[in-house]
């Protein structure tokens, strides 16, 4: 079960008397520890960061951590507000400490990794640097940072790296683009007109779960099928729908997101 916690902004306990009177990073590698809004734990040794920015950092622990994330007052400690590996780092929950050993720039995919190794190991799928301030939501939410809401979704095209899907921005933590890589043996469905992501869990979310998929079809209408993304079950039963299962999701970085070619309307 996927546990969401709504987001408060993050308190990080700093040697620096406050924002204004810090220096630069003492590395590009250093993440900005003020600025965390989103932590996930995907081992008991490694959590993943990321930022206001949109930056991701991997964190590799000291110590074994289990669950440290998922505590409820979970507050990153640093130095000045940078957290970089360095002695007197650690992620902090109540009595426990775990001392923070290397830290290290990811990208996207890699972000989105973490994330998803946490949930399929049962573990809360959006951690962290919160404080609960009410009711958890039951049932599995997911996070933008590694799923796609397919109730949000304005168009789709196909590269050789699989899917790229456009969504609304508003609605899916700033992220107008997503990559959905599909299985082996997807490629070379430019004739696809319709596309309907369907996910495991039975709702709008698709974030690489075994069971999730990407459904073609060409003319619909000529099937009796109306409608690109509300007829995932009828889709699914059809016996000449292409499908491909969904291996990863994750938005598209900013530099790719500008590259973006025109895509196929949504319905």
């Amino acid at each position: 079960m996927d546990r969401r916690l709504a987001l408060t902004p993050l308190l990080v306990l700093a040697a620096a008397s406050g924002a204004a009177d810090r220096g630069p990073p003492p590395s590009p590698a250093c993440a900005d520890a003020r600025s965390v809004v989103e932590m996930v734990q995907s081992d008991d040794h490694t959590l993943a960061v990321r930022l206001a920015d949109g930056s991701r950092f991997r964190l590799d622990l000291a110590l074994r951590c289990p669950g440290i994330a998922d505590e409820p007052q979970a507050t990153l400690v640093s130095p000045g507000g940078w957290a970089c590996g360095r002695a007197q780092e650690a992620v902090v929950a109540g009595p426990r400490a775990c001392p923070i050993a290397h830290v290290q720039r990811v990208d996207a995919r890699t972000y989105a990794s973490h994330a998803m190794a946490g949930a399929r190991a049962g573990q809360p799928a959006v951690l962290g640097n919160v404080t609960v301030t009410g009711e958890r939501r039951r049932g599995f939410v997911g996070s933008p940072s590694y799923c796609v809401n397919t109730n949000h979704m304005r168009g789709w095209s196909e590269d050789a790296h699989g899917l790229i899907v456009e969504v609304s921005p508003v609605r899916s933590g700033g992220h107008r683009y997503y990559r959905v890589e599909l299985g082996a043996g997807c490629q070379g469905l430019t004739d696809a007109v319709h596309l309907n992501l369907v996910s495991r869990v039975g709702n709008a979310m698709v974030c690489g779960f075994a069971g999730d998929e990407a459904i073609f079809s060409g003319d619909l209408a000529a099937s009796g099928v109306a409608g690109a993304f509300d007829t995932g079950r009828r889709l699914r039963d059809m016996p000449d729908a292409g499908r491909c299962p969904v291996s990863e999701v994750y938005p598209l970085e900013r530099a790719e997101a500008d590259e973006v070619a025109s895509l196929r309307p949504a319905s």
